[in-house]
């Protein structure tokens, strides 16, 4: 079962007229707000301050954050620094290691904008949906992982930025990790005949795209040195 200190860094975001999902965790003890880059699609360089809405207390809340981005464009993380910590206090493991091939993986999200309010169990924040799938497959480079994982689940609009959290049954207590980024899904294209014409259209393929979490830190490496 996913824990409390988990759903309570996990926010509803938006971007100008972009919405998606956040999430927070600590590095050497400052608190910094990670999700998905191509819902900034006007950030082009780090560093940029920018204007960012948190859902709570059912409004939407305006943060002003500093946002920094991989050097590679391909990388579909971002991560944010506001002035105030927004999550649970407690640092998550963010690192893929442990991952086994099949196992279970959650991500969690706002599909479509949805959420369920839950008061103070929450601290006021909307609740996020949790979704299962499984370790479908990862890139690896060097000794460790660094590339893309792909999920066997069904990932929907909204879920971009989310967390992507495993148990590691390697580690005693098998704590709950942070592993990867949300990003989107591999699309599939199928054809339909219609009066003779032959339609294309995309579809969800079921798998998901996550971006490793160790690209959000390679990020807060930057903002640090």
């Amino acid at each position: 079962m996913i824990t409390a200190e988990i759903i309570q860094k996990v926010f509803f975001l938006r971007y100008k007229d972009i919405v998606g999902t956040a999430f927070t965790n600590y590095y050497n003890g400052v608190e910094y707000l990670i999700t998905a880059r191509h819902l900034f699609q006007d950030v082009s360089t780090s560093g940029e301050r920018i204007e960012i809405s948190i859902h709570h207390e059912k409004a939407w809340k305006i943060l002003q954050v500093t946002i920094h981005i991989h050097s590679n464009p391909e990388v579909d993380v971002a991560v944010l620094k506001a002035q105030i910590n927004l999550g649970h206090p407690t640092p998550i493991i963010a690192d893929d290691k442990g991952i086994i091939y099949s196992q279970d993986a959650f991500f969690i999200g706002f599909p479509y904008g949805n959420y369920y309010e839950a008061g103070l169990l929450n601290n006021n924040f909307p609740m996020p949906f949790i979704k299962k799938g499984i370790i479908s497959a990862w890139e690896m480079f060097c000794s460790y992982y660094t590339g893309k994982i792909f999920i066997d689940g069904h990932n929907n609009p909204g879920f971009s930025g989310g967390p992507v959290v495993f148990q590691n049954f390697n580690l005693p207590q098998r704590p709950w990790c942070f592993c990867g980024v949300v990003s989107g899904y591999i699309p599939q294209t199928n054809s339909l005949d219609i009066l003779g014409q032959t339609q294309f259209y995309h579809e969800n393929s079921g798998i998901v795209v996550v971006h490793n979490i160790g690209f959000a830190s390679a990020i807060i490496l930057t903002i640090r040195a």
